[in-house]
């Protein structure tokens, strides 16, 4: 939080640090030494802080454009009345990729196995989904058409 309240527009860079001196820290052969460098924290938060408000606007565009997707694809399944296509698998997954991204800086760490999996499943997700016909749901009618059929 230091770091974005001290650069705000355009951050501290990524992969940067404050001081500059973590670069010469020595690693275990098969653990992390035992002091934490960076923020291990949200990817969101990270993002921010590597390239500041500025660079977090593309970032927000692009995660709103998944989002949109996201909601289109489980708007079409509400819809249609179908879970029988690929596509709604990889929004859960999406999802869920989302959502734990606020917990764990990996989302934009590109040496990270996470991030390879979760963006190779977005495009594909964007490219099923594009091809998505778009239902358009009535949802009061849905529901009146519910209540309808449970009465005897």
């Amino acid at each position: 939080m230091d770091n974005i309240r001290d650069h705000p527009w355009f951050g501290m860079g990524l992969g940067t640090t404050a001081t500059g001196s973590d670069a010469d820290e020595e690693q275990g052969a098969f653990s992390s030494s035992g002091t934490v460098t960076a923020e291990h924290g949200s990817s969101y938060l990270a993002i921010l802080a590597g390239v500041g408000i500025v660079g977090a606007i593309p970032v927000t565009i692009l995660l709103v454009l998944l989002i949109t997707k996201i909601v289109r694809v489980l708007w079409a399944m509400r819809g249609s009345g179908g879970v029988n296509h690929p596509e709604i698998v990889l929004a859960v997954v999406m999802i869920a990729g989302i959502t734990h991204a606020a917990f764990e800086d990996w989302m934009f760490a590109p040496g990270n196995y996470l991030c390879v999996f979760f963006w190779s499943l977005a495009f594909l997700f964007n490219d099923l989904a594009s091809s998505l016909p778009r239902v358009s749901f009535n949802w009061r009618m849905a529901t009146l058409e519910r209540v309808a059929a449970s009465r005897p």
